[in-house]
């Protein structure tokens, strides 16, 4: 699995690029943020994924909650999950 974000830690409101290749085992993909206390704030589905072929995507985080508030300034994790396949990465948020 390949995956990346942004290489810049956005500004509150900015959107976040995620990219990511699997060759996953199962027929969905899922994001997730979660703040440092471990607390998810929130979670996305990026469709079907074909078994067995090379799938790429980018999907992109809004720097908002699932309550469609934006996320205070801090440190987050992005958690991307396809399959039995799990990658975690860090992302700052900074103030305007």
């Amino acid at each position: 699995m390949y995956f990346t974000a942004n290489s810049f830690n956005p500004q509150a409101g900015q959107t976040v690029g995620i990219i990511f290749s699997v060759n996953a085992d199962s027929n969905t993909a899922d994001l997730m943020i979660f703040n440092v206390a471990g607390e998810r704030v929130r979670s996305m589905s990026l469709g079907p994924v074909s078994s067995g072929i090379l799938y790429s995507q980018l999907a992109v985080w809004d720097g908002r909650a699932d309550d469609g508030k934006l996320v205070t300034t801090g440190m987050y994790y992005i958690k991307l999950r396809a399959g039995s396949y799990e990658v975690i990465k860090p992302v700052a948020v900074i103030k305007k």
